[in-house]
């Protein structure tokens, strides 16, 4: 359920609360990401993703493409390419 609140989605039913807890529980990720929103976001809006950072234990990045929606690769093929190499 706290997964949930933290995403700022819904309150978590708690048909789901033990397996938020035992998702909440899992080490963090320890491979390099990179999070990319749009900034016209209809369906995430970008600041969902705000405090994600807390889930890496690896190199991190979150990068706002503006004037994007939710298709980055449809939309901003360059920016989305870019930041795929940019994790190689």
């Amino acid at each position: 359920m706290a997964h949930l609140l933290s995403l700022r989605l819904v309150n978590g039913d708690p048909a789901f609360e033990a397996t938020e807890r035992r998702l909440i529980d899992l080490p963090r990720i320890p491979v390099p990401a990179i999070v990319l929103h749009g900034s016209e976001n209809g369906v995430l809006p970008a600041a969902g993703s705000e405090e994600h950072h807390r889930f890496f234990r690896s190199a991190y990045e979150r990068r706002l493409i503006p004037v994007a929606g939710h298709n980055l690769p449809q939309e901003e093929p360059l920016a989305f390419a870019a930041a795929v190499l940019s994790l190689l």
